[in-house]
């Protein structure tokens, strides 16, 4: 006779069961778990693989093989681009089951039949679809004409397995009224994605971090963007051109220098970075910012105003506009146009020390100015932000 605990058991097992029946390979995610840090790690490929081969419910030398097919996957991908390009559509690879999907504008197994190797026998379908990849390459390269001419912020790719053209976007109304096709309708190969937020990289850069290199140390002005969407980050000209930026916390970044002006009425430079360029602009040395939202013009910048700075050396200052009319010295051909501030709350150290040149001269969310110089008796000088369009051709950063 059969006891409670044996009928258990059996239940048990037969809702195993039925669960690999319906749920297929990847059953083992929901009812085993591995550590992956007791995973043989000696060699980074036995690593991968112990991980995938536990993850798709293989064996490691199957996993192994598997890895060696995507060198040989990628080249007849290269192969039928350049060979076969008004019929080549893209190809991808599925891991459950494990197969190689080939998309042709015709139908394609006898073209694609002289590139295929014997390890791929068995491991390939073949889809008919409308558009070829070197077409939609096309479209999508018309498509960023369009895009950066209205100066949308998306970010778009070519999804494959659709055949379609994806233009991702936070505000999917005004994406579609701005874009203009042909018989005012969205074309088929098209799609338009409403997302939270657009792809950003893990570190960003803003306003008010360092810059540096082993001879010399300066802080970051505002973000900047050009007519074309380049993002970058504005400093003063009379510092170095070759130097790297500390994101609060991360890992030192490389700069690519753009341009400067030296000259009349700017002390200004740009670069560019290989990460995030986003609005903000430090504010305390706790790593704390705040959004930059608008532009003040030097005209609205009244004396007597209270403006506040951000820089490497003294932190968070703030003091008063007493003069508007000033040259600075390192400017060749100077204009009496900078702007002065006084330390009127009797800062130790002044509004701005060295290393503070490039810093940002703001108020509430608004940029006022680009730090150039300090005085001896503690104030400071700033560049207005308006002439960074006038002095480099790039706008100050406004939204995220």
């Amino acid at each position: 006779m059969k006891t409670k605990k044996s009928i258990f058991n059996y239940i048990t097992i037969l809702i195993l069961l039925l669960t690999v029946i319906f749920s297929g390979s990847t059953v083992w995610a929901q009812t085993d778990s591995v550590d992956i840090s007791t995973l043989d790690h000696s060699d980074p490929t036995i690593y991968a693989a112990n991980i995938y081969a536990h993850y798709y419910n293989i064996s490691k030398t199957e996993a192994l093989e598997r890895f060696k097919l995507q060198n040989v996957i990628g080249k007849l991908d290269n192969d039928l681009s350049i060979n076969e390009p008004e019929t080549f559509a893209g190809l991808w690879i599925e891991h459950s089951p494990y197969k190689v999907v080939i998309q042709c504008t015709t139908d394609g197994s006898n073209i694609i039949k002289p590139y295929l190797s014997s390890e791929l026998s068995g491991l390939i379908e073949v889809r008919i679809v409308k558009r070829s990849l070197k077409e939609l390459q096309q479209l999508q390269l018309d498509l960023l004409k369009q895009i950066n001419a209205l100066g949308l912020d998306v970010s778009t790719s070519i999804n494959v397995k659709t055949n379609q053209i994806e233009i991702r976007t936070v505000n999917i109304d005004q994406t579609e009224s701005m874009l203009s096709f042909d018989k005012f309708s969205i074309p088929d190969y098209v799609k338009i994605i409403e997302v939270p937020s657009l792809p950003t990289p893990c570190t960003t850069v803003y306003g008010g971090l360092t810059m540096w290199n082993p001879n010399s140390a300066f802080t970051s002005g505002f973000a900047v963007v050009t007519y074309g969407g380049t993002r970058g980050i504005a400093s003063a000209a009379h510092c170095d051109n070759t130097v790297w930026i500390n994101p609060y916390g991360g890992t030192p970044q490389t700069t690519h220098f753009q341009s400067e002006n030296k000259t009349y009425y700017y002390d200004v430079q740009w670069h560019t970075v290989d990460v995030n360029v986003t609005n903000l602009i430090q504010y305390f040395s706790d790593g704390s910012t705040t959004s930059i939202t608008s532009v003040t013009p030097r005209d609205t910048q009244p004396i007597g105003a209270y403006v506040a700075k951000y820089g490497r050396t003294t932190g968070f200052t703030m003091g008063q506009i007493d003069s508007k009319n000033n040259t600075v010295p390192q400017v060749q051909y100077c204009m009496p146009t900078f702007i002065h501030v006084a330390n009127t709350l009797g800062y130790p150290n002044g509004i701005c020390q060295e290393g503070d040149s490039g810093g940002p001269f703001y108020w509430d969310h608004s940029a006022w100015g680009i730090c150039t110089n300090k005085d001896y008796i503690g104030g400071g000088f700033y560049m207005a932000a308006n002439y960074i369009l006038s002095g480099l051709n790039v706008n100050v950063l406004t939204t995220p």
